[in-house]
């Protein structure tokens, strides 16, 4: 039987199946656009009843966010009132230029008020997650109702982070881009297929610069991007002849580029070794994607620093103004946080809800990783996907900026895809994903704004 891991490395050929799978995905695009207006709806309209004011449509742009974004459209950048401040939270470079530009295009192209623009670009960005998802999920090999798999998954998607339109939603679409791009297969050994991947390699570089100018979550991506790398690598090698696992073949990839260094170690000691010759071949564009978002990186540095007069400002203003709930690599410090989430919110101690959410939102990105269903490359990434948060401490919003990371969303379409005809079994796991969606949003509505009204979600007990 054919795993998908194999597919993943089958070269690429024109197929009569390739009309019929973009018009598919074209069609899962729609059906999901539709559905995410009557999630942004629905939304918002319990955001007014919660202020008891159910006759008030609260507008994208009412939320916290969505006002920056809008001031950044209308204004620019600034900086605050006081100053440069590396503690000022107020600062609009903390918010990344990628959506606010989208924003001021539609408003200048169609007249759009941007009280509302924001939500244009949600639904723009929703339609692209769920084209390029369907094409993602046909190059992992889930070949069987990709359109009613992942329209059903924008149901949980839209309800699992109430910043329904907003830069998430960008995020997640540059992600699918990404990812798409990261799991196509190899181009045949042409002149056109060549070709083909050169251009393949310097879209994924303009995609991880869009990508980090989008979220500074995408440094998030850094390790899981270059599993994928030596993942991939190794399955085109095996093409090639390579024989060995994929540790040997890490192992092999790192003494090929030190040969240099180990020759020069063999004339100082005057020994003499010789190294076998591995069949190794590379798939450099995860790669160019990781190459992109340093890029990225490196690009709003200069910029904030030349704006600020401060040298690294942004750095500065990510690590001092928004509280992290642990310095910096502390384990320790990391346990403790999460540990006070099996004791119990009080009135005394509601900050212990937000370490709850926080957790089981890691944890339930983690879920997909633990099924044989789900292809290994996906599996590797996604248990790779935390370590970020463990050695940063950025724990605040980190649960949207989880569930809107196209490995994530990948991992439970791949989770939900049936792989033998059960439709009962598929249906289970429809409704334990959407009821894991509508709790968490009880939570979120519920429970946590008023805890991140407090500025209370960093807090640890002492």
């Amino acid at each position: 039987m054919t795993t998908p891991d194999r597919i993943v490395i089958t070269v690429a050929s024109p197929t009569p199946n390739v009309l019929r799978v973009v018009f598919a995905a074209l069609l899962t695009s729609i059906v999901g656009m539709c559905l995410y207006v009557l999630i942004v709806a629905l939304v918002h309209v319990s955001s007014g009843s919660i202020n008891n004011n159910s006759e008030t449509f609260y507008p994208p742009a009412d939320f916290s966010d969505g006002k920056r974004y809008v001031k950044i459209c209308s204004r620019g950048y600034d900086l605050p009132v006081l100053g440069p401040l590396v503690t000022a939270e107020t600062a609009l470079i903390s918010w990344m230029p990628v959506y606010p530009a989208l924003q001021c295009a539609i408003h200048q192209s169609a007249g759009v008020s941007l009280v509302f623009a924001g939500t244009y670009v949600s639904t723009l960005a929703t339609g692209i997650t769920l084209f390029f998802g369907s094409l993602t999920l046909w190059n992992l090999g889930r070949r069987s109702r990709v359109p009613y798999i992942l329209a059903v998954l924008v149901q949980p998607i839209g309800a699992l982070w109430l910043y329904v339109p907003g830069a998430e939603s960008t995020y997640l679409a540059v992600g699918m881009v990404t990812l798409w791009l990261i799991t196509l297969p190899p181009f045949a050994d042409t002149a056109r297929g060549r070709l083909l991947e050169i251009i393949r390699i310097a879209v994924s570089a303009l995609i991880g610069v869009l990508l980090m100018l989008t979220k500074p979550n995408a440094l998030a991506l850094l390790i899981p991007i270059t599993f994928a790398f030596f993942y991939l690598s190794w399955r085109r090698s095996q093409t090639a002849g390579y024989g060995f696992g994929l540790w040997a073949f890490v192992a092999d990839v790192v003494i090929e580029h030190i040969r240099p260094l180990l020759a020069f170690f063999q004339r100082l000691r005057g020994q003499s070794f010789v190294l076998e010759e591995r069949s190794i071949v590379y798939d450099w564009a995860p790669v160019a994607t990781i190459a992109g978002i340093l890029l990225g990186l490196a690009y709003w540095l200069v910029y904030t620093s030349w704006l600020s007069g401060i040298p690294f400002y942004f750095l500065q203003q990510q690590l001092f103004a928004w509280r992290r709930a642990w310095p910096t690599g502390n384990l320790g410090e990391a346990f403790l946080y999460f540990v006070q989430a099996f004791r119990g919110a009080t009135r005394q101690t509601p900050w212990r809800v937000g370490a709850a959410y926080y957790l089981a939102a890691n944890v339930s990105a983690l879920i997909p990783a633990a099924s044989s269903r789900v292809p290994t490359l996906i599996r590797g990434m996604l248990l790779l996907l935390p370590i970020f948060l463990l050695l940063s401490g950025a724990v605040n919003g980190d649960d949207r900026y989880t569930i809107s990371t196209s490995i994530v969303v990948i991992g439970w379409a791949c989770w939900l895809a049936p792989t033998k005809p059960r439709p009962f079994t598929v249906g289970l796991r429809l409704v334990f994903m959407s009821g894991l969606a509508w709790l968490t949003s009880y939570f979120v509505l519920f429970h946590l704004f008023a805890i991140y009204a407090l500025g209370a979600t960093s807090v640890v007990d002492r």
